[in-house]
């Protein structure tokens, strides 16, 4: 009986002319910074607002993400959003300066998607940032349900029942 002693690249080829990838599946994406953080104290007034995620995003997920005033059932705050060119970071940068000794609320959507289409995944990272799940009873106190701003619908809703992850801060 003969054997063969095939290259990597060799088998690669073979493989890939048989239609079988030998590559791993592809790592969930992440949130894996929010700044300022959850639970964050004396924050600037001027501060912007970034995520940052290990993975490229789908285009337009910033629909997927607000600044509240207050809880997530308060005003949402004019911000513009951002993507930096690498689609790994978001910045929402508030359109006035945000009020003092006020608490603020960042609710990012639990049905966003990575550029490949898949939800992110913030089971991991978001609690470790100070972030809360949104789960439905957090939701229902305003108008989360509005016609013109539903933060309840399938970009905000997760594979794991909760409408996103919320970081809330207070400024000086």
């Amino acid at each position: 009986m003969k054997t063969a002693n095939l290259s990597l690249a060799t088998l690669m080829a073979v493989l890939a002319a048989c239609g079988t990838s030998p590559t791993a599946p592809a790592a969930r994406t992440s949130l894996v910074a929010v700044a300022p953080t959850g639970g964050a104290t004396a924050v600037n007034s001027a501060t912007v607002v970034t995520m940052t995620f290990n993975h490229a995003m789908m285009p337009a997920m910033q629909a997927y993400v607000d600044l509240h005033t207050g809880g997530v059932t308060g005003p949402v705050v004019s911000c513009t959003a951002a993507w930096s060119s690498d689609s790994m970071t978001l910045t929402l940068t508030p359109m006035a300066p945000l009020m003092p000794r006020t608490m603020y609320s960042l609710h990012v959507g639990g049905g966003m998607r990575d550029a490949d289409g898949q939800v992110i995944d913030m089971s991991q990272y978001g609690p470790m940032m100070g972030g809360d799940w949104a789960d439905g009873g957090m939701m229902t106190g305003g108008g989360m349900m509005n016609p013109d701003h539903d933060e309840m619908g399938p970009g905000w809703l997760g594979p794991n029942g909760k409408y996103g992850m919320v970081f809330s801060f207070t400024t000086s």
